[in-house]
């Protein structure tokens, strides 16, 4: 299924190595970014900028230092919906685009 953005062809430029799509979000990374960084961030502002609604990211391997600090700093623990253990976290992230003025992370 292709997630509904407005550059589908986007996907046919992307290699499929390189990329992962959850939840209708496509996440990507590459080859120079250690852990899952570009990958968190990059989620985060697909989210916000969604059109309308809220996005879910999941998050695992939160027991490591890179994906417990870029998974607080950019996906906002205002947006933490549950934890397991100390394994995976699931946000859910408001689109922003209605609310422009709305801070990147609640208070």
């Amino acid at each position: 299924m292709i997630p509904d953005f407005q550059n589908a062809n986007l996907l046919s430029r992307i290699s499929p190595a390189k990329c992962t799509i959850r939840s209708g979000v496509l996440l990507w990374c590459h080859d120079e970014a250690p852990g899952r960084m570009t990958t968190i961030y990059t989620a985060g502002l697909m989210a916000r900028n969604r059109v309308k609604g809220e996005t879910d990211v999941f998050v695992h391997d939160v027991d490591r230092d890179v994906e417990d600090k870029f998974s607080k700093a950019f996906l906002c623990r205002g947006y933490l919906i549950e934890e397991e253990g100390s394994r995976i976290r699931h946000f859910t992230i408001p689109s922003h685009r209605s609310s422009l003025g709305s801070p990147f992370c609640p208070l």
